[in-house]
């Protein structure tokens, strides 16, 4: 192989891998586990137990299903790693565009989450 064929090849893949990348409909975030400390009211969702804060945001806790009854609906503060994705809403359609069960836009959840009591 020449060197101007390799140089082309490599163009190539490299090519592929941004137009792989921008299909993808999931996107997360550059600023993952980045640590924070939330606070606001322990509330249970579909998707799981999260904290709601004042300002209306919604943070999941990763393996927590529901809050304990002792803590739901009360304050706590959260510390954890915070993980950011983005669900595209044609993501949540099957082949007939019947919407699947899910959630859409941006979800924050907290992993490896340790909450208190305020």
């Amino acid at each position: 192989m020449k060197n101007s064929d390799t140089i082309r090849y490599i163009g190539f893949l490299i090519t592929l891998i941004f137009i792989f990348q921008g299909c993808s409909t999931i996107k997360t975030n550059k600023m993952n586990d980045q640590l924070v400390r939330i606070t606001g009211v322990a509330q249970n969702g579909k998707a799981g137990a999260l904290v709601k804060t004042n300002d209306g945001k919604a943070y999941y806790i990763e393996g927590l299903n529901a809050w304990p009854l002792d803590i739901h609906n009360k304050q706590v503060t959260v510390s954890g790693k915070l993980k950011t994705e983005t669900v595209d809403e044609n993501e949540m359609k099957n082949e007939q565009g019947e919407w699947k069960a899910g959630l859409v836009g941006e979800i924050k959840t907290i992993r490896n989450a340790v909450w208190k009591l305020l």
